[in-house]
């Protein structure tokens, strides 16, 4: 598949999932709860869609693009220089959603999802909250070190 096609439609799906992920402050740290989990949903759409290797492809892609850039937790989005924000949010964020998923299972992970739009989270607490009561809390302190982590 060309991969310009697949990055076309990467795109478009990023900004069809804002129907679902834009209840977030996107002047705060916590507009990664609408831009990462609208990234993460496109990345899903393409790996149904064109197979789990374009998706992992992209997935390392992102990996490279990582190194050094500072954590999700408390990101100044406001303050940072531009190309880092857009690292952190677009690129670290469905990194950190792609292994959430595979410590929760791809089932429970859609699972997740789908109760973060039904109970309208707009913040992390709020998804924290969500993650300890579906999940447990020995997987809420691995998201929040992944959050605070760089």
């Amino acid at each position: 598949m060309d991969t310009s096609v697949i990055s076309y439609e990467k795109y478009f799906a990023h900004e069809f999932a804002h129907l679902w992920w834009y209840k977030a402050n996107v002047n705060t740290w916590e507009d990664w709860l609408n831009e990462s989990f609208a990234e993460y949903s496109a990345l899903m759409i393409i790996r149904k869609k064109h197979g789990y290797e374009a998706f992992y492809n992209i997935i390392e892609r992102k990996r490279e693009t990582i190194e050094d850039t500072p954590p999700i937790w408390g990101l100044d989005r406001m303050g940072e220089d531009t190309e880092i924000v857009h690292q952190v949010l677009y690129d670290k964020g469905p990194i950190i959603l792609y292994e959430m998923e595979n410590i929760i299972g791809r089932k429970d992970f859609v699972k997740f999802c789908n109760k973060l739009i039904t109970n309208n989270i707009s913040s992390n607490s709020e998804l924290l909250e969500l993650l300890e009561t579906t999940n447990g809390k020995d997987v809420v302190e691995s998201f929040k070190k992944m959050l605070k982590t760089r």
